[in-house]
């Protein structure tokens, strides 16, 4: 069992991703901006991988960003992007 942090700003997307991968027997953490996502790294709990989407809307650092500072932070991380399309209304 891997513990999966998830760093998704879209609630339904970070719900569904959630439920998906605790269905697959792994325990998740969940953040909903940059900042909850580096304290949690920044923290002693165990995280096996990250999974973030590239385009954080609320914040000045996307998911590239937050990979590459969670990677300084925990050298050997795994890392998955998630690439939605963008759309405007």
């Amino acid at each position: 069992m891997a513990v999966i942090l998830i760093v998704e700003d879209d609630v339904f997307i970070r719900e569904v991703a959630e439920m998906m991968i605790e269905s697959w027997g792994h325990q998740t953490l969940t953040a909903s901006d940059v900042d909850e996502a580096l304290a949690i790294l920044r923290s002693p709990q165990h995280i096996d991988a990250l999974f973030t989407d590239i385009y954080l809307k609320s914040a000045v650092l996307g998911g590239c960003e937050v990979a590459i500072q969670a990677i300084a932070l925990r050298p050997g991380l795994r890392v998955l992007l998630e690439k939605r399309s963008q759309t405007t209304s």
